[in-house]
């Protein structure tokens, strides 16, 4: 009973989180768009959204590599899983990550604002007029 308890009051806890997280978002957008902050605080927003979200997708691809199990190395613990990890190396992937998201991060800049790469410049794509828009 104790246990549910806990998850029950985490699940709460974990919800809360997210609508206080989202709520923040909506104030920040809605302050950009009324013009109430500074332009590059909205850039520096975009900006660690972007790298978070780069982080995040690499470290889940970063995981799995190099993963030994229990059951792959011999020795299985009693109550626990025998695909169970013998040694993630959790503080040496979390570095990597870090590394290869900066990385990411600088490269989708250099194509935002450097724009090495056009849409016309991709064969699949159909072919954009630049001079729509512009007078």
């Amino acid at each position: 009973p104790m246990r549910s308890n806990i998850g029950a009051r985490g699940r709460r806890v974990r919800l809360i989180s997210g609508l206080i997280h989202l709520l923040g978002a909506a104030v920040l957008a809605a302050a950009a768009l009324l013009g109430l902050l500074p332009l590059w605080v909205c850039w520096i927003a975009l900006a660690v959204a972007i790298y978070v979200i780069c982080w995040w997708v690499i470290l889940f691809a970063i995981l799995p590599i190099g993963v030994r199990t229990q059951q792959e190395a011999g020795s299985v613990e009693p109550g626990t899983a025998e695909s169970a990890p013998v040694s993630a190396r959790l503080r040496a992937k979390l570095v990597a990550t870090s590394v290869i998201a900066a990385i990411v991060f600088v490269l989708i800049y250099v194509l935002l604002v450097y724009k090495p790469i056009g849409l016309n410049d991709i064969p699949f794509l159909p072919q954009f007029d630049s001079s729509r828009g512009t007078q």
